[in-house]
């Protein structure tokens, strides 16, 4: 009861027993549990507090006992889930929910959490339904009325894992693609070179015959033209092997002079036939490492393009050094040019791939959009980027910086190299096998080796059969053909004691060819169509040297 009190109410407990004593019939205590009332009021409001907490959480929350693993509480959240009603809830056992734990292996997760206290996991919580969910769980060991009790929470991460699940098989599908797409294009590349090679060879041949001016006006233009489809041919081949991450770059030393100076040589005569002044503008001797290959193609393509669309005025190949420390130099290429130019729209899609600036560039320039896009992706490569400014009708500059570690080794001695010309005194008549199926392949290639003893075989299995019954000075070799491929033939070959030099001779060139090539036992790679020049290059550095007389 509450009695009015000089502080306030107080509350007041009132109990009565009767004594039984003479004159003394009842007993009446007051005891004032205002103190205590107010504890338990607290108490009250701090249970219905946490209970709501604990009931309205977004995660499903579940109280387990470790030494039976069964579910002794649980929140609305978890019945929502997992669907279970409370009867169900405490039927159940932590194995008969988790479906990638079996109980020994719930034990272990119980004895590793009194180890750690805290344990986080992931994995699939079976529904009332029967359907799964993903879930993230996380355990903890608390202490309730003097006894542990496993705290479980667990978050359901379905969408999430179903997100994850379908940009990993949309990762996979792309990957896929990408492959196919590598292979369609290695494919028709092979395809392709093939009977270009025999295009090829064939006027070359036919060049070295005696011809009317007419005659050889026209197949000079026509090797001009096959020329132009290899060119194409391999920037394809370029863009595929850069997209599938497939294009390594070299770090080696090199003269940046003599690569503009190689530039030069390429488009000079192009220029001076236009009547445009072409000049290269370069800084004193820079010995450097990286792929001078790659930069030069890079360099090529821009000043081609230079030089396609100038018609008169000039063209500037500048290479500026515009930092310096001990190690690098970081160093700004530009070609600048006089010619047609381009608006800002175009500007905007110009590195895009298999992009030219209208369709009438293409029908009055030619080009297949590849160039410009395999540039900036090379430049990226070779952690640069490539920019480009221009004015309709007055000219362009493309612009690109790279920064190039300094070689500090020896000066760099250019390798001898044979002549081109082609002068094979010193190995005439050295025992060749050339293994080609296609007959056109057969004709251009014995008809280069003219010099030597040349035996043909049509497939791998004879390839093998006659390097085992005869001695070669040296084996040119196809990769694909019927039968028995070069590959397997090589390997045959080796694993037979045949130490003899075997050179793959084929139209297949992507990188992964080559380390097929060398891991079948072949010593170097040639690629069709033959160019004269490496041939001989092989065959003086494979062929032995006859002893002077």
């Amino acid at each position: 009861m509450g009695v009015l009190h000089p502080e306030g109410i107080r509350w007041i407990e009132v109990s009565a027993d009767y004594l039984g004593l003479e004159g003394y019939g009842v007993a009446i205590v007051y005891v004032d549990v205002t103190d205590y009332k107010a504890a338990l009021s607290k108490a009250q409001q701090l249970q219905t507090k946490f209970y709501t907490l604990f009931e309205e959480s977004l995660d499903a929350i579940c109280l387990i006992d470790p030494e039976s693993q069964q579910i002794v509480e649980f929140n609305s959240r978890a019945h929502e889930m997992l669907g279970y009603s409370r009867e169900e809830y405490a039927q159940l056992r932590i194995e008969q929910i988790d479906t990638t734990e079996d109980k020994v292996q719930v034990t272990r997760r119980v004895e590793q959490l009194f180890e750690q206290q805290a344990v986080r996991f992931s994995t699939q919580h079976r529904c009332k339904d029967g359907s799964l969910k993903d879930v993230q769980v996380n355990l903890r060991l608390v202490q309730i009325d003097d006894a542990p009790i496993i705290h479980a929470t667990f978050h359901d991460v379905t969408e999430l894992e179903d997100a994850k699940r379908a940009l990993q098989e949309a990762s996979t599908r792309a990957l896929s693609a990408s492959r196919s797409k590598s292979e369609f294009l290695a494919n028709m590349s092979h395809e392709i070179r093939t009977p270009l090679g025999g295009v090829i060879g064939l006027i070359e041949l036919t060049l070295k015959t005696d011809l009317g001016t007419k005659q050889r006006d026209y197949l000079q233009k026509s090797l001009n033209s096959a020329h132009a489809l290899l060119r194409i041919l391999n920037d394809i081949l370029d863009y595929s092997k850069i997209e599938a991450g497939k294009l390594e770059l070299e770090s080696r030393p090199f003269e940046l002079a003599e690569v503009l100076r190689t530039v030069k040589d390429l488009f000079g005569y192009q220029a001076q036939r236009k009547g445009i002044a072409f000049s290269v503008v370069a800084p004193p001797s820079c010995r450097l490492i990286g792929d001078a290959l790659r930069l030069t193609q890079v360099l090529s393509n821009l000043v081609g393009n230079a030089v396609k669309f100038t018609h008169q005025g000039a063209i500037t190949l500048l290479a500026a050094i515009t930092q310096q420390s001990e190690e690098r130099l970081e160093i700004d290429f530009s070609v600048k040019d006089s010619g047609i130019g381009m608006n800002a729209a175009t500007l905007n899609r110009l590195f895009g791939s298999f992009h030219q600036a209208d369709s009438s560039i293409t029908r009055e320039y030619g080009g297949n959009g590849l160039g410009l896009a395999i540039s900036r992706q090379l430049v990226e490569l070779m952690g640069g980027s490539i920019r480009v400014s221009s004015t309709e009708g007055v000219g362009s500059t493309f612009t690109f910086t790279l920064s190039l570690e300094i070689d500090r080794s020896a000066r760099i001695q250019k390798p001898s190299e044979p002549a081109p010309s082609n002068d094979f005194t010193a190995i005439a008549g050295a025992h060749i096998l050339l293994v080609e199926d296609n007959l056109i392949n057969q004709l251009v290639a014995t008809e280069m080796l003219s010099d030597f003893n040349v035996e043909v075989a049509q497939n791998g299995a004879e390839a093998v059969e006659k390097a085992s019954s005869a001695p070669f000075d040296l084996i040119l070799m196809d990769l694909q053909m019927p039968v028995m491929d070069g590959f397997e033939a090589s390997r045959r070959i080796r694993a037979s004691g045949n130490t003899t030099p075997i050179v793959a001779l084929s139209a297949a060139v992507m990188q992964e060819d080559i380390i097929r090539s060398e891991e079948a036992g072949m010593n170097a790679h040639l690629s069709k169509p033959i160019e004269p020049e490496q041939l001989a290059k092989t065959l003086l550095q494979f062929l032995p040297s006859k002893e002077p007389s």
